[in-house]
């Protein structure tokens, strides 16, 4: 009897699609995020492989897609200080990013855990689950990828 394959993609699009299809998030896509990558599609590479990953080690892979989907749903260039806005973005936007997912979808607690502990430790909030340990590490490893990735002509 063949085994049936895994088909990740199906179970990603399903984790995320209703998110994916937001206008919140797809509003994102008019930012420069690192270099090269606007920020959509930098939270696409961040949650699909954050996804594939805590899938293949038996995580709650679901909630790792969607956080990372979420983690920088802010809508401002990351250099600019809105008014009213007291410090860097790279240190206040975890708690913006969540604000903004809080309000176009119901986070469970892991979920928002993520999304505020991914820029640690240079933010204030810390991990409390593998998952989010996973997002900030990935969510790294993609900026990084990001940045040196040669602009498409």
């Amino acid at each position: 009897m063949a085994q049936k394959r895994w088909n990740w993609q199906s179970d990603f699009t399903e984790a995320v699609g209703e998110l994916a299809l937001r206008p919140e998030l797809r509003q994102i896509r008019r930012y420069s995020h690192h270099r090269n990558v606007n920020r959509y599609d930098h939270t696409v590479r961040v949650a699909l492989l954050s996804y594939r990953i805590a899938r293949r080690l038996g995580w709650d892979a679901r909630a790792t897609a969607r956080a990372a989907m979420l983690h920088d749903l802010f809508y401002h260039d990351r250099t600019c200080r809105p008014a009213g806005y007291h410090g860097w973005v790279i240190l206040n936007h975890p708690e913006e990013a969540a604000a903004n997912a809080r309000q176009i979808t119901d986070l469970t607690p892991k979920e928002e855990n993520i999304i505020l502990s991914h820029m640690w430790p240079v933010s204030r909030h810390a991990p409390h689950c593998r998952e989010a340990v996973l997002v900030n590490l990935v969510d790294d490893w993609v900026a990084m990828r990001d940045y040196f990735r040669r602009a498409s002509t």
